[in-house]
């Protein structure tokens, strides 16, 4: 049986499958119903903080 890709609400990746996901969901993101992400490029992050650094860095004028 193929499996069809689904994709993760919380951070965006890819999975072969619903279980698949379900066992990331629950590893990755269990009790965490927000994944700091950059607008920008797509990025997670552990923490705002972390996104926060991200842009100053990753972001600031004159960088992609």
């Amino acid at each position: 049986m193929a499996h069809r890709t689904v994709t993760c609400p919380f951070c965006q990746r890819d999975f072969e499958g619903q279980r698949a996901l379900a066992i990331h969901v629950q590893a990755d993101h269990a009790g965490r119903p927000w994944v700091p992400r950059c607008e920008i490029c797509g990025a997670t992050f552990e923490s705002p903080a972390d996104l926060k650094t991200h842009h100053e860095v990753a972001h600031r004028s004159g960088r992609s």
